[in-house]
């Protein structure tokens, strides 16, 4: 066995050195740069815009067969500005060239993509400059197959999208959002044996401006996403969420994700504060009597993407000394009912009101008009019971206080309504 080995070796060592003759031959004779008007023109030719590469084209064939292009535009459609729909200001591609060769392996270094700006516009007609990318009627391919019944392994060493840009302007409304400062990164993506795809971590984070007054920062970090496009499968795991001050965990259980994807997840909201919240955006701040109120909010509950509804079910949700606990269920249809079963500890309306003063007492004979929303209230579909066991309201204490709720059609009936108070009580 030793003198068929080593010369298989030595075969091996040959194909080797005149694949590194052959790539440096190659790179001295070739210059992709020269073939950029054909790159442009075909992709004229397949999307209808001009595509200008304004950098230079890099590439290298051994031990990676990578490629480097510098600065790129892609023009926007027809009828919109000048303003490019797509650039970046360079990426990068690699392959492992031996893997391929030797065992039916594809190993890509990291993908790169630095600069890259995206500009997404709405005409006042309400078309919009994306819509005119046709679906491709080739069949489709299955990722990691070589048309030949077997399947190829496919591993990314990771993906790095940095300093990117998404810009959403709507001329018919006059809207404008800036997705910026975006940086999207990935380790290793591996394919098992059963092609399940696993992504070991997801970072992604950016700044939303235009939205609200003043720019929204977040970030969102997976430790691990795995993915089986046979079983069409999906664990996506714990999943961090940072929304300004806010902090978001969720445990996600698996899923398919075929037709309607219906996951569970157990969520928790870290505490916060409200009123510091209300100061990152830059919102009027609340005067009450209890300046302390409104400091501290968080929340546990199980998430249930139904058919028909968003529930959350075992819910506690604590406001400053509150503590509330019940389910809420958000429709998934505009003519479904929101749904609320809510059971409180105790509360002190009062700290909660607005501080009294001198001026407020001159005024208090005074009235005002107040506009009713209307149409929101039509259209909202509602129902519900609250309870709570203890209501201080000034010298008043409230006990055993129950509230029923039904919305539906323009139509607000609140029943039953009960509560104990000075030795008696109200039905």
């Amino acid at each position: 066995m030793g003198r068929p080995l080593k010369i298989f070796g030595i075969v091996i060592g040959v194909v080797v050195a005149l694949l590194v003759v052959a790539a440096v031959m190659f790179a001295l004779v070739f210059d992709p740069n020269d073939y950029k008007d054909q790159i442009s023109a075909g992709v004229k030719d397949a999307t209808g815009r001009e595509f200008v590469i304004e950098g230079d084209i890099g590439l290298s064939l051994f031990p990676w067969l990578a490629i480097d292009i510098g600065k790129t535009k892609l023009g926007n459609a027809p009828g919109f500005d000048d303003t490019p729909f797509a650039s970046f200001d360079s990426a990068r591609l690699s392959v492992q060239v031996l893997p391929v060769l030797l065992r039916r392996e594809i190993v890509v270094g990291t993908a790169a993509l630095d600069g890259l700006r995206v500009n997404l516009q709405v005409a006042r007609d309400g078309s919009g400059n994306w819509e005119d990318f046709g679906e491709t009627d080739a069949d489709e391919a299955e990722i990691g197959s070589d048309g030949g019944g077997t399947t190829a392994a496919i591993n990314v060493n990771g993906i790095a999208v940095t300093d990117a840009a998404l810009s959403f302007v709507d001329a018919s409304t006059g809207e404008r959002v800036d997705l910026v400062d975006v940086n999207f990164t990935t380790a290793a993506i591996l394919t098992d044996d059963d092609g399940t795809m696993v992504i070991e971590a997801i970072d992604l984070g950016g700044r939303v401006e235009g939205a609200l007054d003043v720019p929204v920062t977040f970030s969102v970090a997976l430790p691990a996403v795995s993915m089986n496009p046979q079983a069409q499968n999906l664990h996506i795991g714990e999943v961090d969420v940072q929304l300004m001050s806010i902090e978001l965990q969720a445990a996600v259980e698996p899923f398919s994700y075929a037709e309607d994807p219906q996951p569970t997840a157990t969520l928790s909201i870290a505490a916060f504060s409200p009123r510091s919240l209300m100061r990152e955006l830059n919102l009027e701040e609340l005067e009450t009597a209890d300046p302390d109120v409104l400091s501290k909010l968080s929340m546990e509950a199980g998430a249930i993407v139904g058919e028909k509804a968003i529930t959350l079910t075992d819910l506690r949700l604590v406001i400053d000394d509150t503590t509330f606990t019940g389910n809420l269920s958000a429709p998934r249809a505009a003519d479904g009912y929101y749904e609320v079963d809510l059971a409180g500890d105790s509360i002190d309306i009062a700290r909660y009101m607005a501080p009294a003063s001198e001026e407020a007492t001159a005024e208090a004979g005074t009235t005002e008009n107040v506009e009713i929303p209307v149409d929101l209230i039509r259209a909202f579909n509602a129902r519900g019971n609250f309870s709570i066991e203890k209501v201080n309201l000034g010298d008043i204490l409230f006990e055993r206080v129950t509230l029923g709720v039904n919305a539906a059609n323009g139509q607000l009936r609140m029943h039953p309504i009960s509560a104990d108070f000075f030795d008696g009580g109200y039905r």
